[in-house]
């Protein structure tokens, strides 16, 4: 691969970094993530694959071989693969050139680092939490059925947890659901499905309307490795302050948990949170040659599909130039999202140690 190297880049990228930091470890469940330039592994990556794929088919090379090319290889933050149009490639290539090194970045990592330890720390927080709102939901049910039966409302119905239980079991497999929370899915189960929960009791049904209104706006939004934190806000609309209200009323001599004192030590763990860091934009972005974008506007159907492949390749090599550039602010953001893992890893041990 001596051509690739000498043509586009892959030498000095791969060259050791003896002044390079030592790797900085994070263990997040069973699994350690390692902060070793990974951000330069994929920069240069990038350039062996794009020049393997130049070398392979360098006498045969056509706009639509260049389009499936470039969809594995450019990402920037915001643009999905599939919202690339081959007949747009060149717009979209343009457009990407000119984004921000920031968005650069972000796309990078979002492309090839994608089992990050910050996804990792919140997965394991989301399903620490999800177990917790479902012991409270299973909490109700008991609570509520033993408060109507001493209080002997024999014509208000209980909840079989067992019958409710397998009964969202049973929809789930029959139906393929495949969710990652029976309890929580059919808290408020989709379209077609019915929850089967009774909620009414007496001399508090002002919280149990109230608490009803809001599990019917409550859906759970399972976990989703690419798009991590919004699924763990989604999770965080749960009514859990109304389900502890009620809780509180009709097992008042229970213990809870003190979300309060919660809070507070989640607030003094993130207050420690290093800062995203700063992105200087100093790369000068070039124009298309124009002799180029003039054969791009030709009438001839060979001279403009030879200019079209001319135009992706010059997008492309200055696309990985600007990146090779950004290798040292990859290290950085690599170095930030470890750091932020670890205390979303943190936040996580210091609820499991605090639930009730």
């Amino acid at each position: 691969m001596t051509s690739v190297n000498r043509y586009y880049g892959g030498a000095d990228l791969d060259s050791a970094d003896k002044d390079a930091d030592q790797d900085q470890r994070l263990t997040i469940g069973k699994t350690t993530y390692i902060v070793s330039d990974r951000f330069k592994s994929a920069i240069r990556n990038s350039y062996i694959d794009w020049g393997t794929f130049l070398e392979v088919y360098h006498d045969s090379l056509n706009y639509n071989l260049m389009f499936d090319q470039v969809k594995k290889l450019i990402h920037v933050d915001g643009v999905t693969e599939s919202e690339i149009q081959r007949e747009l490639l060149i717009p979209f290539l343009k457009m990407v050139y000119h984004k921000s090194a920031e968005a650069h970045i972000t796309g990078i990592m979002q492309q090839f680092i994608s089992d990050s330890p910050v996804t990792a720390a919140l997965h394991k927080l989301f399903t620490t939490i999800k177990l917790h709102f479902e012991h409270i939901v299973e909490r109700f049910i008991i609570a509520r059925n033993k408060f109507l039966t001493v209080h002997k409302y024999d014509r208000i119905k209980l909840n079989d947890w067992d019958t409710l239980l397998a009964e969202w079991n049973e929809i789930n497999t029959n139906y393929g659901l495949e969710t990652s929370s029976i309890v929580l899915l059919f808290l408020n189960p989709p379209k077609g499905f019915k929850s089967g929960i009774h909620y009414r009791i007496p001399t508090i049904e002002d919280l149990t309307d109230q608490l009803k209104i809001e599990v019917k706006k409550f859906h759970y939004p399972g976990f989703c490795m690419k798009e991590p934190g919004v699924r763990l806000t989604k999770l965080l609309t749960f009514p859990l302050d109304s389900f502890v209200s009620i809780l509180k009323k009709i097992e008042p001599e229970q213990q809870y948990t003190d979300y309060t004192k919660l809070n507070e030590k989640i607030s003094q763990i993130t207050k420690t949170a290093v800062t995203k860091p700063h992105v200087v934009d100093h790369m000068k972005r070039e124009e298309l040659p124009k002799d180029l974008s003039r054969k791009l506007q030709s009438t001839s159907a060979s001279e403009k599909h030879d200019a079209n492949v001319q135009a992706v390749r010059w997008y492309v090599e200055r696309i990985l130039e600007l990146r090779r550039g950004l290798v040292d602010y990859g290290k950085k953001y690599e170095q930030y999202y470890l750091e932020h893992a670890r205390i979303i890893n943190e936040i996580d041990e210091e609820i499991k140690a605090l639930l009730i």
